[in-house]
């Protein structure tokens, strides 16, 4: 099967996009691809998600959290499931989520340590899968990092130039 992106937010934060914007988009490459065909989109976490135009097989959102010091790793588990919870009466039911944990950290090390983040980053995976292995919804994962170092927070602390960053692969555990 040939397996593609309908593109990364799209209608992020424009509710009438979905319908004008992403469902065309969907169709053509659907018409396109032909049925076998996996379509995937990444959008951000908004409300504003009206539809999931049919033709998609998979959909995620942006939802980050567990990253600024005395957060917890499973409170982006948590945001997330929040968001997922508005998608998933709009799916059809072919349809499935990719869940999109956020894998970067924070570079500036005296803001917050990095075995801190690394315990973070670890409770936040663990959250994810204990949640993919018992919901039949979640297709699998789609990791995101950042190219460069994060400077967390809104401190304007001396940032250091080490920062942890995970290779991004999109791993789908159910089909």
């Amino acid at each position: 099967s040939i397996a593609t992106g309908a593109g990364d937010e799209i209608c992020c934060g424009n509710a009438p996009c979905w319908e004008a914007g992403l469902k065309p988009v969907t169709q053509k490459l659907r018409a396109m691809l032909g049925p076998d065909a996996i379509l995937y989109t990444n959008e951000c976490a908004n409300h504003d998600i009206t539809d999931v135009p049919p033709e998609l097989d998979l959909i995620s959102v942006d939802v980050y959290g567990g990253y600024l010091p005395g957060s917890n790793g499973t409170d982006e588990v948590t945001a997330a499931k929040a968001m997922y919870d508005i998608i998933f009466p709009k799916l059809h039911g072919h349809q499935k989520v990719m869940l999109v944990p956020g894998t970067f950290a924070c570079s500036n090390l005296t803001y917050f340590s990095l075995d801190e983040q690394a315990r973070n980053l670890v409770d936040k995976l663990d959250g994810y899968f204990k949640w993919a292995k018992s919901d039949e919804r979640v297709a699998g994962f789609n990791p995101w990092r950042k190219q460069r170092p994060t400077f967390c927070g809104i401190s304007l602390l001396r940032p250091l130039t080490r920062g942890c960053h995970v290779p991004s692969y999109a791993l789908v555990v159910r089909s």
